[in-house]
């Protein structure tokens, strides 16, 4: 491998690092804990996320890890809610605490709006409310009320979840079901402690070895945390260091095999909030910057030769289901030819008791 690697070169590493080359016979829980967490905020994206890179992926399965609590649905990365295995709930969220506690104070009314109150008190009281009975954030702003009126509800409740581990409790985001999203401690629900461990060094391991090659700056728009700069010096013996084509440096993992950049590339529908499509400053090797303004933050795109070229989303009407792809660009023959291929095999992942279409949208 060159020490300066091309933009082509980065998107296929990219891609065969995230199982997006060719699907993996990965299990769901091993892929889930590969991948550091799925993006959740979308209940059932993920098992989308993971039917495109998993052959032959059963969602009941991941359904079942859910239900069973060796998956479960929590702030982490970004301050955003992921999938994560419950080990991984446990060590990841003391790492990002202050991720979470700066977007309450910095990025949302809420943190300010209970200036006065003893942090301490307030959270004490919102865990303990929260494992005698599991409940809503609604409900929990209305029990914290009862002991803050002066306060707003929505205010405490939120100042409880963004301040200590607090998990989504299943039927939400188990596949086939619906849910209120109701929340308890992470620690009452897995019966385990939170890890004492803050330092972030292995697990920036793990995100260069799933997202890399990396800068800090890329690891800080995965996770959201800042000084990495220092974590990557820490971790430098252990790393490589290539150049992108700007000049920028770059880590990675060593002894790894890395793809050829002319390693053709199959059609992938991502679900929204893909981590792929989030976890690095410089997003081009994934999607250009054009493309990425038409793309939107969060929506669901399309691979097509390693780089999103669409956004799609599935239309269901009655016992139809129709696959609309928005083209950033006009597609050949050939190419709506396999994205009609897999877009069918995606709709009978999707909604196999429908009669299925596809649409494109042209620009």
């Amino acid at each position: 491998m060159p020490d300066v690697l091309t933009l082509r070169q980065l998107n296929r590493t990219l891609l065969a690092r995230q199982h997006l080359l060719a699907r993996s016979t990965m299990a769901p829980a091993k892929m889930v804990e590969y991948l550091v967490g799925m993006q959740a905020q979308i209940p059932l994206a993920p098992y989308t996320g993971l039917w495109s890179r998993i052959a032959g992926f059963d969602p009941g399965l991941v359904g079942r890890l859910v239900a069973s609590r060796e998956l479960v649905r929590l702030p982490v990365m970004r301050g955003t809610l992921h999938l994560v295995t419950a080990a991984d709930a446990l060590s990841i969220r003391p790492i990002v605490q202050p991720v979470l506690t700066r977007a309450l104070m910095q990025s949302s009314p809420f943190g300010r709006a209970v200036e006065g109150i003893d942090v301490d008190d307030l959270v004490a009281a919102g865990r303990s409310i929260l494992e005698e009975r599991p409940m809503s954030v609604s409900e929990l702003g209305r029990a914290l009320h009862a002991r803050w009126p002066q306060y707003q509800p929505m205010d405490l409740a939120y100042s409880v979840q963004y301040r200590t581990g607090l998990v989504q409790l299943p039927p939400r985001g188990v596949w086939g079901k619906t849910g209120v999203a109701k929340l308890t401690t992470t620690t009452s629900y897995l019966g385990l402690p939170e890890s004492t461990e803050t330092e972030p060094d292995e697990l920036v391991m793990r995100y260069i070895a799933a997202f890399g090659p990396a800068s800090p700056r890329d690891a800080q728009a995965w996770c959201g945390l800042t000084g990495l700069p220092l974590v990557f010096e820490r971790l430098r013996p252990r790393l490589r260091e290539f150049r992108d084509q700007k000049g920028r440096v770059l880590f990675d993992i060593t002894d790894v095999t890395y793809p050829d950049e002319d390693e053709p590339a199959p059609v992938r529908f991502l679900p929204d909030y893909d981590n792929v499509c989030l976890s690095h400053a410089d997003r081009t090797r994934i999607v250009s910057d054009a493309d990425r303004k038409r793309a939107g933050i969060g929506t669901a795109v399309l691979l097509v030769h390693g780089f999103a070229q669409a956004t799609w989303k599935l239309e269901r009407k009655g016992e139809s289901a129709t696959v609309q792809v928005d083209e950033f660009e006009p597609f050949s023959k050939l190419e709506q030819a396999e994205i009609e291929a897999e877009a069918h095999e995606l709709m009978a992942f999707l909604a196999p008791d429908a009669s299925h279409d596809v649409r494109f949208v042209h620009p």
